[in-house]
């Protein structure tokens, strides 16, 4: 329901898989955000909005957070949650930047 009325866009981007090995495949739209109004990265979605969901989510978050302390600079104030859809999604937002 809540993707059929989110497309992606500026503020939104939708990334099937979490890309362990090409991390700067993400980090890029993680960039981007932080760099323009914020916007929703999340993962576990197909571009056509389907839900596919990941296997570890709580894995996936953490590898996304020491990802993006590790590479980003400054670093952001970000938040991270873990929606349950059909399967489950992991959605990183950036709330607020310093």
């Amino acid at each position: 329901m809540l993707f059929s009325l989110i497309a992606e866009a500026t503020e939104s981007d939708f990334k099937s898989e979490l890309e362990r090995n090409k991390p700067i495949s993400w980090l890029k739209s993680v960039s981007a955000f932080a760099n323009g109004i914020g916007g929703t990265l999340f993962f576990g979605v197909g571009n056509d909005n389907s839900i596919i969901g990941l296997d570890d989510a709580q894995s996936d978050a953490d590898f996304i957070s020491c990802r993006i302390k590790d590479r980003i600079t400054p670093h952001e104030i970000y938040g991270a949650a873990r929606e349950r859809a059909e399967k489950n999604s992991y959605r990183d937002e950036k709330t607020a930047g310093i």
